[in-house]
């Protein structure tokens, strides 16, 4: 069993030379592009006509973060590949189309700031930005503001291209409603998307099968995740209490595991009907409380989680144990694997396991925080917009992304060739649950974060405690997309 397409292969098969419309970029601005020189040629073409926007200042709001690569643009070369594919797209669209591109960014921590300078600013019927990235649930904030446009009503935009991530812009769709979309645009939705990571050393000091074929034949499993934990979890100086000095089985950040687990098993929190309305779907949904239930007992129960209190997200303190060689498997990110590339050990990753062996599909959780693009409804020329946006997105898909994915991460991450396959698996299932992006503050950190870090498995009774407060939530952003209508 090996659950994913063909083109999991090699998730983008292009050269990163030769991208789309770059016929104007200088020769001297293109940097170390033989890196794939062997791979094969398959760009995409957007379908954005000649245009010559006369010189027009084109201005982005972008929001920064520790946890991802938030920036679109950079000012200058500087030989590494992703950075200087980041300048390239930037002086192509510019030459492309005839205008400036200047950005913003609002530093970590400060997301929620430009959300609020955007409703501001549209309140008063002005307009800074052309288009904003922006956290997906203040995002739905925006739209529910009336601040940006329906991505449906701008011109240029085709969701249905590749390099939109269509597979989780549905799930962000309401209704018929798409007021935001994820895409190759940015590297965020990569940079959020959870994984395990392990060590290959412990592998074989405990004689413990080999992770990757129990991928590829289906058996890696949430009952085989926590015997090959369980193994090398020790309580090394037998003094009877778990702390920092002995082995473990898994470490994670409390708040993660929960939806990481959830996620990978196939199951919502929040699901959609037929007409594309959220609904809270976890009162009286025994497939959910059988999955919540198993991750307690083999996260819990099984003794093999490092009962971390400290919820600072995922490769601070908790990761220091793998790190260091203490901890068969670790929660990761995409993009926090970069903070293993000084690690001695030698490490692999994985994908979170199925449920059990009659799961057909492995899945891959994107953790709220990832970045949307938004249009503010003010902006007067919002077929600019559309069309640099596109463009941007094109290029990426056949430029930058795969100079961020097979050269920054594959390459440089990756230490054999099968963590490069698991890689590409791990990226191609990627989902999306609402419970754990656009309710996160009232679900998954509201409620769910504290249950797990006191071992509160009263999922019934708080679910129905709950149930008023969050299907009033859900109800009113229906209402006000069917309202749309």
């Amino acid at each position: 069993m090996y659950a994913h397409s063909a083109r999991c292969g090699n998730i983008w098969q292009h050269r990163m030379r030769g991208g789309v419309n770059n016929s104007n970029i200088e020769d001297d601005v293109t940097s170390s592009n033989d890196e794939t020189s062997n791979a094969v040629d398959e760009t995409v073409t957007d379908d954005v006509p000649a245009l010559d926007f006369e010189g027009y200042e084109f201005r982005i709001g972008t929001p920064d973060n520790t946890h991802y690569n938030g920036d679109l643009c950079v000012d200058e070369i500087n030989g590494d590949v992703y950075n200087d594919a980041l300048f390239n797209r930037r002086r192509n669209v510019e030459s492309r189309f005839n205008i400036t591109i200047t950005e913003d960014v609002y530093p970590n921590g400060q997301a929620s700031v430009l959300r609020d300078y955007i409703i501001k600013e549209t309140a008063a019927g002005d307009c800074t930005y052309d288009f904003s990235m922006m956290t997906e649930r203040y995002a739905l904030t925006l739209a529910l503001q009336n601040s940006i446009y329906d991505i449906n009503n701008i011109k240029y935009i085709d969701p249905d291209k590749p390099y939109w991530t269509r597979q989780i812009n549905d799930e962000m769709r309401i209704g018929d409603k798409l007021y935001f979309m994820f895409g190759d645009i940015s590297t965020t939705t990569l940079d959020f998307t959870h994984l395990i990571a392990f060590n290959t050393r412990l592998i074989d000091e405990y004689s413990l099968e080999n992770p990757y074929d129990l991928v590829r034949s289906g058996k890696w499993t949430f009952d085989k995740f926590c015997s090959m934990a369980k193994v090398v979890a020790n309580d090394l100086n037998s003094d009877g209490v778990q702390d920092e000095t002995d082995m473990y089985g898994f470490v994670s950040a409390p708040k993660q595991i929960l939806p990481n687990f959830w996620i990978a098993a196939g199951e919502r929190s929040i699901k959609k009907d037929n007409e594309g309305y959220p609904y809270f779907s976890l009162p009286g949904d025994q497939k959910f409380a059988n999955v919540f239930d198993k991750i307690f007992n083999i996260v819990w129960d099984s003794d093999i989680w490092y009962r971390n209190k400290n919820d600072s997200n995922i490769y601070y303190e908790d990761l220091r144990h793998f790190q260091e060689g203490n901890s068969l498997f670790a929660s990761h990110t995409l993009y926090s694997v970069g903070k293993l590339r000084d690690m001695r050990d030698d490490f692999g990753v994985l994908p979170y396991p199925l449920y059990d062996e009659s799961q057909q599909n492995y899945y891959s959780r994107v953790e709220a925080g990832a970045q949307v693009c938004v249009v503010p409804i003010t902006n007067g020329k919002p077929d600019i917009a559309g069309a640099v946006i596109e463009a941007m997105a094109s290029y990426a898909y056949n430029e930058v992304i795969p100079a961020y994915y097979e050269v920054t991460i594959k390459d440089k991450y990756s230490r054999d060739d099968d963590s490069a396959e698991m890689f590409d698996l791990i990226v191609e299932t990627r989902t999306f649950d609402l419970g754990d992006t656009f309710w996160c503050e009232v679900l998954r950190d509201g409620i769910f974060a504290q249950m797990f870090k006191n071992n509160d498995r009263t999922l019934s009774s708080t679910m129905e405690k709950n149930r008023t407060k969050i299907e009033t939530n859900i109800n009113n952003v229906n209402e006000f997309f069917k309202a749309l209508e």
